[in-house]
């Protein structure tokens, strides 16, 4: 890889890493991502994939809940992560619509809460309208009174996990939203979620 081309990979990972830690200190604010341009992967998954490869390394290890793996061999090549099983990953990446089980998912424990996995799911829409199919009012840790969120295109049944996640602090699930536009939103398992009628 050429250098021009591995600089303006960092400064894309730099940016991209500043979103996420803003959008996890703030749970249910809203940051706009750049694309990660891949010609070897579908345009569908081009925000998924900048997440992806900042986040994984040969360090951690990640499950792609899809049949297909569609992204398992080129996130193995950009970003040398190896892959497990969904019950031994640090990070696990949901195709938009999807609902795997994530009863076996990486919780942590009482002595190691921080030891559970990341999921980074792919979403219609987030906005902070009151126009989704889904709402949410998020209360916590880096919310001065209540948030809400609005999301499109999250399965139901994952819809039921989010929600349980929120009653198991300091175990559970940190939650990375992104959906079509780029727009890129996080739910640590510190944050209190109810869903609006």
């Amino acid at each position: 890889m050429n250098t021009s081309i591995l600089n303006a990979r960092i400064h894309y990972m730099q940016r991209l890493y500043r979103s996420l830690l803003d959008t996890m200190a703030r749970p249910g604010s809203i940051e706009q991502l750049e694309p990660y341009v891949y010609q070897a992967c579908p345009s569908e998954f081009q925000y998924v994939i900048g997440i992806a490869i900042t986040l994984l390394d040969q360090e951690v290890s990640f499950h792609e809940t899809s049949i297909s793996k569609e992204l398992t061999p080129h996130l193995q090549l950009l970003t040398r992560s190896t892959t497990k099983l969904l019950h031994e990953s640090d990070y696990l990446l949901v195709h938009k619509g999807a609902a795997p089980d994530l009863m076996e998912a990486k919780r942590g424990t009482d002595l190691y809460p921080d030891q559970s996995a990341t999921i980074i799911i792919q979403v219609s829409r987030i906005s902070d309208d009151q126009e989704g199919e889904v709402r949410l009012k998020l209360r916590g840790p880096g919310i001065k009174s209540e948030q809400m969120l609005s999301l499109d295109g999250l399965n139901r049944e994952l819809l039921s996990e989010l929600l349980l996640n929120s009653g198991r602090f300091p175990l559970g699930l940190d939650w990375i939203l992104v959906d079509d536009e780029g727009r890129v939103c996080c739910l640590p398992r510190s944050t209190k979620i109810v869903e609006e009628a």
